[in-house]
């Protein structure tokens, strides 16, 4: 995948290290799927650095791949104050590699009325790659992401 500065990424380079996964499109205009995700995951960051788990990453992966370009991406990342030292926005330029990421998730997906209608889960995946939290949703909460999070922490 390429992450929001056009850099490959593969997310085995996270294993050792925690991380929150989610999907969303930044041309989303349901506030209660996509905008509210990136907001928790927002406030996820911010708790984690007051937490100090400096370990604790996050990925968003896009549904949006021919739109979601690196540069769309970054511009996102910074409108909405996401701090790229443990964020990673990831795309594709081939849309087959994405949806297949999106399936191996359980994330559907249908373009419908020039928008992208899609379930949504969030996970918490630990150093060694174990999804330990899955929600399904967008009612996910920042609190038990932190809860679920605590014990790779103590």
């Amino acid at each position: 995948l390429l992450d929001q500065n056009g850099r490959f990424s593969q997310i085995r380079q996270l294993r050792g290290k925690p991380f929150v996964l989610s999907f969303i499109f930044t041309r989303c205009i349901v506030p209660e799927m996509c905008p509210s995700t990136t907001t928790k995951m927002s406030e996820l960051q911010v708790l984690a650095a007051q937490y100090d788990w400096m370990d604790l990453n996050f990925v968003t992966i896009t549904m949006d791949p021919a739109y979601d370009s690196p540069g769309i991406l970054n511009e996102y990342m910074q409108a909405n104050d996401l701090k790229p030292n443990n964020f990673h926005f990831l795309t594709h330029f081939d849309s087959s590699v994405i949806e297949d990421i999106l399936y191996q998730f359980g994330i559907l997906t249908r373009d419908e009325n020039n928008t992208i209608t899609h379930t949504m889960t969030t996970f918490l995946i630990d150093a060694n790659g174990k999804i330990i939290y899955a929600k399904d949703g967008p009612r996910w909460s920042v609190d038990a992401i932190i809860k679920a999070a605590e014990p790779l922490f103590n």
